[in-house]
């Protein structure tokens, strides 16, 4: 069966820990490049070296989303790794 997120993009705030972990979990499983984003340095490199490991094209940033300037880097930097 074809993966449900096959050559889509999935960009998941929160990404360290509970529900956005998880999420990016699910996506990573249905074949979705991804894009994770979080405050926490240490959990996102660690999400990202997890995810990585197999076939998944995954961008990690340390992002502050309170700021527009960190928002527009995210969305930059989204577009630029994964079209």
């Amino acid at each position: 069966m074809k993966p449900r997120l096959e050559n889509r993009v999935i960009a998941v705030i929160g990404a360290a820990s509970g529900i956005g972990a998880a999420t990016a979990r699910l996506a990573a499983r249905e074949g979705a490049s991804l894009v994770l984003a979080d405050i926490s340095e240490d959990g996102i490199r660690d999400l990202c070296w997890e995810l990585g490991a197999g076939e998944t094209n995954v961008t990690g940033l340390v992002t502050d989303v309170r700021s527009p300037a960190a928002l527009a880097e995210l969305a930059e930097t989204s577009f630029e790794e994964c079209g």
